[in-house]
């Protein structure tokens, strides 16, 4: 009876202890979420997720967009990159840009599905990514349609900036698209939109899309916890892009929300494609400029 009697202390000690830990876990992300982990921690963070998650159960070639890996099968890989490439081509022909363009970079160009559309286009594609694999995989795709012109660039996710020094020419057209709702933070988004604005010549286009906050808790930014919310965790009001862009130095042209507006409930996304324009005679940005906002 004695030893029945201890036993049951310890298991309700045990229950405590859990109990315990798992209100201090509660308590701290609730703080994290409110203030905000360090954006030294948050990059560190994201350049693990998206080199060693698969340690972690996550399907990395899915999330960067691999041919015939998740629901990239079936012709879908070759769709998507081809609905993005003919947004590309609205946008050349509303700005009256000379065709071929000769040169072009994508931002997180993960297993290049986007890429590939571009042989056509350019002589040579720069493709960033903190992901030698990602790389690698691109020229593979790349190679295979007979294009011999990328150029991988490979940056810590720390220094972004990097990326200023590794690519050796401004050129005329910046792509991004399904990476700045993966970006560590709100400020660091800002800063890739600046070094985008740098990388281009004067008259280079630029095609941006964001995952925008319309005011609804699954889309408002993260401020902790990558790896819970690493392909949800930027997120921008469309207004604040569009003024953040211009103060950067980019002219705004258009943007695309996809998809309508009607399909939120069926599909939970709020993406919103920016086309932009670096004028003519523009310098470069002395510094991206934040706005304030409690979201």
């Amino acid at each position: 009876m004695q030893i029945l009697s201890t036993s049951l202390a310890m298991l309700q000690k045990n229950d405590i202890v859990k109990h315990a830990k798992l209100t201090y876990q509660k308590v701290r992300l609730a703080i994290l979420n409110r203030i905000g982990e360090p954006s030294k921690s948050l990059q560190k963070d994201s350049g693990l997720y998206w080199n060693e998650g698969d340690k972690h159960g996550i399907d990395l070639k899915d999330y960067s967009h691999w041919r015939d890996h998740g629901p990239f099968k079936d012709g879908r890989w070759e769709a998507l990159g081809r609905l993005q490439y003919q947004m590309f081509e609205k946008l050349v022909t509303f700005a009256a840009v000379e065709r071929p363009i000769g040169s072009a970079i994508e931002w997180g160009c993960g297993g290049g599905m986007n890429a590939v559309h571009y042989v056509g286009e350019v002589n040579r594609f720069y493709g960033i990514d903190i992901s030698r694999a990602n790389l690698e995989e691109c020229d593979r795709q790349m190679r295979s349609r007979g294009f011999v012109g990328f150029r991988p660039i490979l940056i810590e996710p720390e220094k972004p900036e990097d990326a200023l020094e590794k690519v050796k020419e401004k050129c005329r057209f910046f792509l991004c698209t399904f990476v700045y709702e993966c970006l560590p933070g709100v400020e660091y988004a800002n800063r890739v939109t600046k070094i985008a604005h740098d990388l281009l010549v004067p008259g280079g286009l630029a095609m941006i899309q964001i995952r925008y906050y319309n005011g609804l808790s699954q889309t408002r930014p993260k401020r902790a916890n990558y790896f819970k919310n690493a392909t949800r965790f930027t997120s921008y009001p469309i207004d604040e892009f569009w003024i953040l862009s211009e103060r950067i130095g980019f002219e705004p042209l258009y943007v695309v929300l996809v998809p309508p507006p009607e399909h939120y409930p069926l599909t939970g996304d709020t993406y919103a494609y920016f086309f932009m324009r670096k004028p003519e005679g523009s310098r470069n940005a002395v510094h991206p400029v934040a706005i304030n906002r409690n979201i």
